[in-house]
């Protein structure tokens, strides 16, 4: 969870502040980004076609968890923390298969929840 190992999300990603939106598809991430230190509140982080993304873990939004509006997870996301959505007020969207990832945003599918057994 060391924030110099994730980095911040707009030296690993593509932000676009007129847009309110961080573009980190196509990255090859297989972490989340820590960090997020511009003045200006992203509302829409877009995580699709990162086929490494396996496992979302605690906290992995916790510096956008207050302005998200749209979170795009990865096809590829198979075990998401408990803690991970905890505090996302936003629209989660899962892609689908990637060729028809653009037409079918909303379509959902099962997923494993890593829960606390201690």
């Amino acid at each position: 969870d060391d924030p110099i190992k994730r980095g911040d999300f707009c030296t690993i990603c593509s932000c676009d502040e007129s847009r309110g939106m961080i573009d980190c598809s196509e990255r090859d991430l297989a972490i989340v980004p820590k960090t997020f230190s511009q003045p200006w509140p992203p509302t829409i982080l877009d995580l699709t076609r990162n086929p490494r993304l396996l496992v979302i873990g605690e906290n992995s939004f916790g510096a956008l968890a207050q302005t998200l509006q749209l979170l795009r997870l990865p096809q590829s996301s198979q075990f998401i923390s408990r803690g991970a959505l905890e505090d996302i007020s936003a629209v989660v969207e899962w892609e689908s298969d990637q060729e028809e990832a653009t037409e079918h945003l909303n379509d959902f599918r099962p997923l494993n929840v890593i829960t606390d057994t201690s």
